[in-house]
């Protein structure tokens, strides 16, 4: 069993289209879903060593809360009123960020109330939501920029404008960020001051990213790619330095991804799930998932449920060889009747099948039998297999029926 599980989140038609599946890194199979109904599910979080998923319900402020343990929704979040776009939580589990169209909803996960809304300064909506390793600081992006929220005194900043984002991450030491535009740019801002400190286009076309723990790589996916491959961009040198296998793309900006909790495994998925060992040739990869997916995450698996099982009557049969039913079937002239099908019965009605007679007209047939155990004395009840056995033969157009007996010892 896995130490962790990618969970992602998907949207469709179907029972379980709307909902998140656990999928084992190690065979990219699915183990688990569970169905989040209507609408679509739009973002999915997990904190470190935490034993709940965070999943968005799309077009609404609503949080769905699913138990790590059984995979089931156990509760939910609302931020009335309000649109949600994106979430984060804080690494000890104890703050939920939800993006949404008036700011960011702090949330505390013990009493799952709203304990305060961090308005950006335009008041426009938030999306894409990053926090700094201390908890410190909460980016996003804004109207065409990022947005830095500073959590002790409440406050926000914006950066320059920059067309296009989508999503931010920070880097391990909070002094990077990494800010998307599908298909058009990443760029590299300075954390405290917010300014783009480079620029990288061209090559991948900039789908989704996820950083290393250690910050050293940035993995982005490629929905521009011909041959279903994403790109590592070495973050010191900031060049392309290797690709990794991804899920055939779809829309272009609908291809998430995640890294294990080791950095040494990635997920991708669209239709369906992609795992790669990052210093391995491994791959695998998922049946169809029930739905499109929108977002991946790693947390721990799911744990063994306790099981019941539940026992019936049984029956004890033993094996009974009758050997020795011979027959031969001829015209009343003695012509013998070839590939005639004959029936065998016992004369207390038991069937002791069929046999063809050959070019003679005979046939020499042996049976195997199952007969239960008396369950008094244990013995084989032999009363059906009594007195003579009888041969029939049901005719065809050319030939009447008839039958006979012959002895059963």
């Amino acid at each position: 069993m896995s130490t962790y599980f990618f969970y992602i989140a998907h949207t469709g038609k179907g029972t379980n289209g709307n909902g998140v599946s656990a999928i084992d890194p190690a065979t990219g199979q699915i183990h688990a879903t569970v169905s989040l109904g209507a609408p679509g599910v739009g973002g999915l979080v997990a904190a470190p060593g935490a034993s709940v998923l965070y999943a968005l319900v799309d077009d609404q402020a609503e949080v769905r809360i699913i138990d790590l343990d059984t995979l089931a929704v156990t509760g939910s979040i609302d931020v009335p009123e309000l649109r949600g776009h994106a979430l984060a939580v804080a690494p000890d589990g104890k703050r939920l960020y939800v993006a949404h169209d008036e700011g960011v909803a702090e949330v505390d996960t013990a009493t799952r109330t709203v304990e305060r809304t961090l308005a950006n300064g335009d008041d426009s909506a938030v999306y894409g939501l990053a926090l700094s390793a201390d908890s410190r600081f909460l980016y996003g992006v804004g109207r065409h920029c990022v947005v830095r929220f500073d959590l002790t005194t409440g406050t926000s900043k914006s950066g320059p404008e920059l067309r296009g984002l989508t999503a931010v991450l920070v880097s391990p030491d909070g002094n990077r960020l990494y800010a998307t535009a599908p298909g058009k740019a990443l760029y590299l801002l300075d954390a405290s001051e917010l300014t783009v400190a480079h620029t990288l286009e061209g090559w991948p076309e900039w789908g989704q990213e996820v950083l290393s723990p250690d910050g050293k790589r940035l993995f982005v996916t490629d929905p521009g790619s011909d041959g279903d491959w994403g790109g590592v961009v070495d973050t010191a040198s900031r060049e392309g330095v290797a690709d990794f296998a991804q899920a055939p793309a779809g829309r272009e900006d609908l291809l998430p991804v995640a890294l294990s909790p080791d950095g040494t495994v990635v997920c991708t998925a669209h239709r369906k799930a992609v795992t790669v060992g990052i210093d391995t040739d491994s791959k695998s990869h998922s049946d169809e998932l029930p739905g499109e997916a929108v977002a991946i995450t790693a947390a721990a698996p799911l744990r063994p449920q306790s099981t019941r099982l539940e026992t019936g009557t049984a029956r004890t049969l033993v094996p009974l060889r009758v050997e020795g039913l011979t027959a031969r079937l001829t015209t009343t002239g003695g012509a013998p009747v070839s590939g005639a099908r004959l029936r065998f019965t016992s004369a207390g009605g038991l069937d002791l099948g069929t046999a063809t007679t050959d070019t003679d007209g005979r046939v020499t047939h042996t049976t195997e039998l199952l007969l239960p155990l008396d369950p008094d004395t244990r013995g084989i009840d032999t009363s059906h297999l009594t007195g003579p056995y009888k041969v029939t033969y049901p005719g065809k157009p050319a030939y009447e029926p008839t039958e006979a007996e012959g002895t059963l010892d």
